[in-house]
Order: C-alpha cells, then sequence, then structure tokens
C-alpha cells in the first residue's frame, strides 16, 4: 500500500496553498480543525445547513464531526485527482477566498 502522506507530495502547490488559506478562512477559532459550527458562520445566508452537511459528508471521513487539515488536503487532492483543472480549481477556491 502506498503512503498516505505521498497524496501530499504530488498535490500542486498552489492548490495546496489555496486549500488551505481556505481552511485557515473558515476555521474560525484557530483550532486546527473545523466543525459544523465554524462552517455554518462561513456560508453566512448562502445555503449555510446545506452547504454545511455536504461539506461534512464529503469531507469528515473518520465522521469525527471535525474536518482536520489532513482530511481537507486529501479532498482538494481528490478533486484535482478526478480530472478537475488545476487552473478552475484555484480560481474556485480564490473566489471564496476574497
Amino acid at each position: 500500500m502506498g503512503n498516505k502522506d505521498s497524496k501530499k507530495d504530488d498535490m500542486p502547490p498552489i492548490l495546496r496553498e489555496k486549500a488551505l488559506q481556505l481552511f485557515r478562512l473558515i476555521d474560525i477559532d484557530n483550532s486546527k480543525s473545523i466543525d459544523y459550527q465554524e462552517t455554518l458562520k462561513f456560508w453566512g445566508n448562502n445555503f449555510a445547513r446545506i452547504n454545511a452537511q455536504e461539506l461534512f459528508q464529503s469531507v469528515d471521513k473518520d465522521n469525527s464531526g471535525t474536518i482536520e487539515v489532513s482530511e481537507w488536503i486529501e479532498f482538494w487532492y481528490n478533486v484535482f485527482k478526478s480530472g478537475h483543472k488545476l487552473d478552475d480549481i484555484v480560481a474556485e477556491v480564490s473566489k471564496i477566498l476574497f
């Protein structure tokens, strides 16, 4: 079996940087994990509950109720590896950041 950390190794640096910027933006309390309440606050009035539910269903693989940095990076790595263009992913994440 491959090393789980290898996913981080072949992730484009710009994507990793943008994903971590977004993670830090959502992680309001700087706990290095994102909880459900933080996602609700982040999304505000923009379909907050639906977005938060979908986010946790997709990213919180261990069902702990929090999204850890490793889960977050793995999610964005999988988005990239699923065939989405790097420029498109970075552009979408950048729109959320600003």
